[in-house]
C-alpha cells in the first residue's frame, strides 16, 4: 500500500459550540475488524480540543502506516 499527497481543493472546520467531552475515551483511536478494518479517531478520544483531534488522527495514522509497511 503506497500513501500519495492529496490536494484539498477546499477545507472546512466546525467546532459545536457546547461539545465538550466529559470522559474522553481510554484510548487515543479505536481499530476494529468487523468485518473490514475500521479505524475511529476524533477528539472525543484524547480531548475536546483541536490538538486533540490531532493527535488521535496522527496516532491513527502511524498505526495504520505501520501495518502496511
Amino acid at each position: 500500500m503506497r500513501i500519495t499527497e492529496t490536494k484539498l481543493g477546499e477545507f472546512h472546520l466546525h467546532k459545536w459550540r457546547y461539545s465538550l467531552v466529559d470522559k474522553p475515551y481510554p484510548k487515543p483511536f479505536e481499530y476494529m475488524k468487523v468485518p473490514n478494518p475500521l479505524v475511529l479517531a476524533c477528539y472525543g478520544f484524547v480531548g475536546s480540543r483541536v490538538e486533540g483531534a490531532a493527535i488521535s488522527r496522527i496516532e491513527a495514522a502511524e498505526s495504520i502506516r505501520k501495518m502496511h509497511s
